[in-house]
This record gives structure tokens, sequence and C-alpha cells, in this order.
């Protein structure tokens, strides 16, 4: 079963959409963290394997998981008209889910640097858009998604 995540705020507007994708997701959330915490890849130190993005793979599959659900809340709320610029930007960079594999391939660093593109624009992040996931981009999209609901979070990094 794939993880899945919250996603915040759309184009400024909380659309019936994302709302809808909220109340059947968010009960899931802390469940889905709480097992993809414990993901052992048999690699590195401590069971785990490092990717060329400099995660974990257990991290790739939450950042992979985050990004397809921030995607799929963008898609719902621009078939309902609600989204403004940016977003549409974002969709078109972003253009098909990930797959949840754990890898940091080119797909992956695409969707990051239309996300970090995205946070530039909406949250004033002041982002270096270079499609890799650090504390910097982690903490604008943590603060962008809490917008939505406190409860949200997209800290996956280890000592965040």
């Amino acid at each position: 079963m794939k993880p899945i995540a919250i996603v915040g705020i759309i184009a400024g507007v909380l659309g019936t959409g994302t709302l809808a994708f909220f109340k059947v997701i968010k009960p899931r959330l802390q469940r889905k963290q709480d097992e993809q915490n414990v993901i052992i890849d048999g690699g590195g130190s401590k069971g785990t394997t490092t990717t060329s993005g400099g995660l974990t793979s257990a991290q790739v599959i939450m950042l992979q998981t985050n990004l397809n659900a921030t995607r799929q809340a963008f898609l719902v709320d621009e078939k309902a008209g609600k989204n403004g610029a940016e977003a549409k930007a974002f969709l078109q960079t972003f253009n098909a889910d990930l797959a949840v594999d754990g890898k940091y391939g080119s797909k992956t660093k695409t969707a990051v640097k239309a996300l970090q593109t995205y946070l530039n624009a909406k949250a004033n992040a002041n982002l270096k858009v270079d499609g890799l996931y650090g504390k910097d981009t982690e903490t604008a999209y943590d603060a962008w998604a809490k917008k939505a609901d406190k409860s949200a979070n997209k800290k996956i990094l280890s000592g965040t």
C-alpha cells in the first residue's frame, strides 16, 4: 500500500476538492508516516540506503508520495477552476505522478524543481531551484502545507 500525504493551500484558496481530499487522507497520514520510518533496505548504516539525492530510500518514498498528493490536489482544484498561474505551471512541469520507488531519479528531481518554483512564487521562499530536496525546501514546503492544516507534516529529513 502506498503511503499518503497531506497537501496545502492551492493558489491561496482552499478549494472544495482539496477539503474533500483532506477528509479522506488525513486519518491515514500518521499511520503511513510511521510505516515509512521503519522501512529497511538492507544497505548502508542502520539498514538504510542513501540515494543520489542524499536522502534514504524511505525518505524518497515519503517525498514522492507527498509530491504526488500535492499534484493530485492541484488537479482537483484545476478541474474546479481554482488554480492560479503558479499552480498551472507546477502541473505543466510535473505532468505525471511519480513512481513511488524510493529512487531519486530525474522525474523526482523535476518534480522538486516544480515545487521549489511554486514555493518561490506563492510563499516567497527564495529557494534555489536545483531539484534537490534539502532543509530549506522542506521548511518552506512544510510551512506552506501547514497553512491548510496545522497538523500537516512534510518533514522527512533526519533531525528536523
